[in-house]
């Protein structure tokens, strides 16, 4: 495992767009950590695979930021919400999650030979 989270709060602070208030610091580190060790049951050997080069650290830079962002704007869960007969679909409170093509863009390709990338189920070893 790495020593030393791949993001930092001021990564996700750099990359935050609009006019909503960041929550204080000590919130982001966690968010960031939950982050990373989500991308870490998709993608295992992560840690090794940056070290190789054959994941670039700011790629997965990238990519948890995107996951922390999402997970701050939507601290209520929300997945959908409509206005017509109002409803809505909640994943639950404070979930940080990843699409497929998120993971898909991380995977090196070489690590799967014979395998369709966009076939994989979330969360394959």
């Amino acid at each position: 495992m790495a020593d030393e989270p791949y993001v930092t709060v001021e990564d996700v602070k750099a990359r935050w767009l609009g006019s909503a208030s960041l929550p204080d610091d000590a919130v982001i580190k966690a968010w960031i950590a939950d982050a990373e060790a989500e991308l870490r049951e998709h993608i295992p050997n992560l840690d090794a695979l940056v070290e190789s080069g054959r994941i670039a650290r700011e790629s997965v830079v990238k990519i948890v930021c995107k996951a922390v962002i999402g997970a701050l704007r939507n601290a209520d869960g929300f997945r959908s919400e409509s206005e017509g007969d109002y409803s809505y679909a909640r994943f639950g409170d404070g979930f940080v999650w990843y699409r497929q093509s998120d993971i898909d863009r991380l995977i090196p390709r070489s690590t799967m030979p014979g395998v369709i990338r966009s076939a994989l189920p979330c969360g394959w070893q």
